[in-house]
């Protein structure tokens, strides 16, 4: 009933401690006590672990990894990524941020943060080998590059979107 108020689950006095708490195969649920109840639950729970914070999904990897192809393709003749031999200070940057997100990803524990590194490393590291920024122009090597990314965030803009459907499909946990 609306403006009723909730009573303690363990004892039937009036509830002023609401607990929302995330139970295996039940979902989100509400628990109401009162506070001398509280008290006695609070000394009988065993200690538990923090969580973790979620990794970031496999559609994350995918559209920051497609954002960075895109983006160095389309930006080669910008940044003059094939103009001198060796590396230049934008692919040198480019390394060095890999080389932060990786080992902060291996802190973080975040496997995630980690390939996204990696591939930003070696997209970086291949640059001149795949002839990104060679040719006068938005050359046939950009071309493909700006495709695979553009390919690769559409690829990760439909697993997450699957994910998130996925999601909402899940019966809602009944209430007591």
């Amino acid at each position: 009933m609306i403006g009723e108020k909730p009573t303690c689950e363990q004892c039937g006095q009036l509830a002023r401690v609401h607990i929302s708490d995330q139970v295996p195969g039940k979902g989100k649920v509400m628990r109401h006590l009162c506070l001398p109840c509280a008290e006695r639950t609070q000394q009988d729970a065993p200690l538990v672990e923090t969580a973790a914070a979620p990794p970031l999904s496999e559609a994350a990897v995918f559209l920051a990894t497609g954002a960075f192809v895109t983006t160095l393709s389309a930006s080669a003749d910008y940044v003059r990524l094939g103009e001198q031999p060796g590396f230049g200070w934008y692919q040198i940057a480019a390394i060095f941020i890999s080389i932060v997100l990786f080992l902060a990803g291996v802190v973080m524990r975040a496997t995630s943060i980690t390939l996204i590194a990696l591939l930003m490393g070696g997209l970086t590291l291949f640059a001149d080998w795949i002839k990104v920024g060679h040719v006068e122009g938005f050359g046939w090597h950009q071309r493909i590059g700006t495709a695979t990314g553009v390919a690769l965030m559409l690829w990760g803009l439909w697993l997450a979107r699957r994910r998130r459907k996925g999601n909402a499909t899940r019966p809602a946990p009944s209430a007591k």
